[in-house]
Order: structure tokens, then sequence, then C-alpha cells
């Protein structure tokens, strides 16, 4: 349901002057290289990577083969490798080229290196002939360095822990939200590029193993993700992609739970959907106020935040843009609306953070009884936040515990999900509920 990473970078100036370089030098070196753009132009990525490899080791000095090495690794995102190709230009030829000092400056805001990263930003300000898009990014990317250089300063507690076999496989397990009551949540989860819902239920304080939520939502056709469930457990609002009854590529679905079961999802349709990409619906405690993303037209950047409100008819109103107090000319994804009706967690690459996309925190702001607006996005911090992606986070009812998915080294396999209390200045308000039943006579 995320953006999938497209690479795409001008190589032809590099192919012209390796020509250049290696035509009287080493032949073979330099077929190998015309092999790697070869694969590159056909989009075997892979392929050029192991072919620029062979290039290197047949001509260790071949300058033009490290930079698209470097390029490659980097736009795949394995920083690590793009560091090594980028440190071994400079090694052997600083002024080489511009694009390698921000090529190894965005590698080392990936990985972490934030003060280096900022050398390297700076001095790939000192070469003439950016345009006013480029300034603006470094700039961007220098006052996170900035920001994360701070933030590691003053850590804030963090204790995650894995949900263990009950949630967790060796497949991708993300994106968790809780009922109010705490006794069931719902998770989307990864096999063979198919995303489904699963579910486990709190028995006697232990979660259990988790199951396949409805041959009703899943679908071994489709993809279902970027869910949110209504606080008393009976409405999920999710995204369904590429369904013959779509408006667009993606758009919001509901299904009610029937029983033991749930009935078969209904597009909620326009003006909510529209022939664009709308997804990662969250829906308010009372059920009258949707959030969700979209790329519709009227927005800030690519991805923005959203909401349309519940009419009277059982209508949505038309969507309204949270404004620049929430959305940047980036992407802001993820949103979490708490049942205090009043906490938006969301993730962004817009705002100030310390790299890729971080978790933050807006509160609505009132005069009087009105809501006129959102307080400035506050970053969870350090080590919530990382310089690799941070998102798909949501929290229980009474606003101790939040979980998300993570990548992590004791994990069950690829993203598991995890738990972890939240320090108290970043805690929405405490809110209770009642449950029962209602019958007649």
């Amino acid at each position: 349901m995320f953006k999938r990473l497209l690479i795409v970078f001008c190589l032809l100036p590099l192919i012209i002057f390796a020509q250049k370089q290696t035509s009287s030098t080493n032949k073979q070196a330099q077929k190998a290289y015309e092999q790697a753009n070869q694969s590159i132009s056909e989009k075997l990525y892979d392929k050029a990577i192991s072919e620029l490899n062979q290039v290197v080791s047949l001509n260790p000095k071949f300058l033009f083969a490290y930079q698209q090495l470097g390029d490659l690794y980097r736009k795949s995102g394995k920083y690590s490798n793009a560091l090594n190709s980028y440190t071994r230009i400079l090694s052997i030829d600083p002024e080489f080229h511009p694009l390698t000092y921000f090529g190894i400056a965005e590698s080392e805001l990936n990985t972490g290196n934030y003060a280096n990263a900022i050398e390297h930003f700076n001095k790939y300000l000192t070469y003439p002939g950016l345009n006013s898009a480029s300034i603006d990014k470094i700039t961007k990317y220098i006052r996170d360095c900035t920001f994360s250089l701070e933030a590691l300063k003053s850590p804030v507690p963090f204790k995650p822990i894995n949900m263990g076999p009950a949630f967790n496989t060796k497949e991708d397990e993300y994106l968790p939200v809780i009922t109010a009551d705490e006794e069931i949540i719902i998770f989307t989860r990864q096999e063979n590029r198919n995303e489904d819902f699963y579910k486990s239920v709190k028995r006697n304080g232990e979660w259990s193993v988790a199951e396949f939520l409805s041959k009703e939502i899943n679908t071994p056709n489709f993809n279902e993700g970027a869910q949110s469930i209504s606080p008393d457990g009976n409405y999920l609002f999710f995204t369904g992609c590429n369904r013959p009854d779509g408006l667009g590529r993606c758009d919001i679905y509901i299904s009610k739970r029937e029983g033991n079961d749930w009935s078969k999802p209904f597009n909620i349709g326009a003006p909510v959907n529209t022939a664009g990409w709308e997804s990662q619906p969250s829906i308010s405690a009372d059920g009258r106020t949707l959030y969700f993303v979209s790329t519709r037209q009227g927005g800030y950047g690519g991805y923005d935040i959203w909401s349309s409100e519940l009419n009277t008819d059982g209508t949505w109103s038309n969507p309204v843009n949270l404004g620049q107090e929430i959305n940047t000319s980036n992407d802001e994804q993820s949103p979490f609306i708490h049942p205090d009706n009043e906490s938006l967690y969301f993730s962004s690459n817009g705002w100030p953070g310390m790299g890729n996309k971080d978790l933050f925190l807006s509160r609505k702001v009132y005069s009087g009884e009105k809501q006129i607006g959102w307080e400035k996005p506050e970053n969870l911090g350090f080590p919530i936040n990382t310089f690799a992606e941070e998102s798909g986070l949501s929290i229980s009812n009474n606003g101790k515990l939040a979980f998300f998915s993570s990548n992590q080294k004791e994990g069950y396999g690829k993203l598991d999900i995890y738990s972890f209390e939240l320090p108290e200045k970043l805690k929405p308000k405490a809110v209770t509920y009642v449950k029962g039943k209602v019958v007649d006579n």
C-alpha cells in the first residue's frame, strides 16, 4: 500500500566519458561496462550491479563504474554498499564529479552518519549550476542532519517488545490496529506478494495465534491493507487496490462485522475515492470523521492527509486537505487519529527528521469549542525514530501502549509487530469506554 521505489537517473554522460577513459587501457573492463549499461537500460538493476562489480575488479580505478555502482545501490536502498563505492571514488580523485558528494551525503544521512553528511552536502552546494529544486532539497537534508544530531543527545524512553509468535512469522507483518477494549488486533500479513488481514484475540490475558480474518474481505487476487477499525470493532475501513469496482488504483472500502464473520466490503465511493490514489484510512472514535491519504489535486505534495465528514444521510462530505500545518511538499502518510479525537499521529519525510520517514504527533488547536487548526508536528524523537523508515503507528485506547512494525535483528522474519510504552509527553488524552449489549424485550 506504500509507493514503490522507482529508479530513474541519467547515465549517458558517464557512458561517453567512461568509453574515453578505458577504451585504450582495459578492453575487457570496457566491454563489461557496456553490458552493465545495457542491463540498466533494460531495468535489470541486480544484473547491472553484478556486471559493474566485475568492471571494478578488472579495473580498480574505473571511477565511472564506481559512480554507477553507488547510484544503483543508493537508489535501491543499499546505502552501506553505496557508501563504499563513493568513498572509493573520493580516495582516488576527490574532484571526480559533483554528484559523488550528493550520493555519499545522502547515503550517510540514511545510515545515520549525520556529521559527515552535513560536510558533504555543503561541499555539493559549492558547485555552480545547481537549480533551485536541488538547493531546496539539500537545504532540507542539512536541516534533517542538524535535527538528528540534537535528537541523538536527548533520547526518549523506548523499549520495544516483540509481540511474539502469535503475531509474527517469517513473513512481513505490519500496520496493527487495536479495538477500544484492547481485545482484538487486526494487522496485515504479506505472503507471496499478496496482502491479507489477520486477527488475534486476547483470551485470559494472552493473545491467540493470529488467524485469517475473513474470506469476505481477503481475496486471492487483490491486496488488502492499511486498515482502521472502529473502536467497537464492528466496522473495518481498509484499502483495496485494482478491484473491479474501484474508481482508481487504490480505493477505501468498508466492511461490517456480522456475528463471527464480516460483510462483503463496499466501496465508499465519491467524493472520498477518485480516479487517483486513496489509502490508509483512520476513522475517529465517533465514526464521523475519516482521515486518509490521497494523491488528488489540491494537495501540497505527492501524498497528503485529508479528512471527510459523515453527513446525516450517510454520505461523505467533500474531503478537506489538513493544510500546511500537517502536509508538506514531500509525503505525509499513515494517519492515526486517537480515540481522544485530538491527537493525530502520522509519518512524514517533509518535517525535520532523522532520514527517510519519521513518526510525528500533532494535536488539534481550539478557540472555545471550535477547532481552528493543528499544532506544529512534533517528531517522536530518537530512538523511536531512526535513519530507517518508521510508519504505521497505532495507540491503545488508554494511551499507554503503541503498536508498530519493524525489521529488527531479534525478530521472527522480516517485518514484525512490536509494542512499546509511549513517553509521557507523547501520550494522547486518556479515554475510557462503556461496553455492553442492547437487546429488545
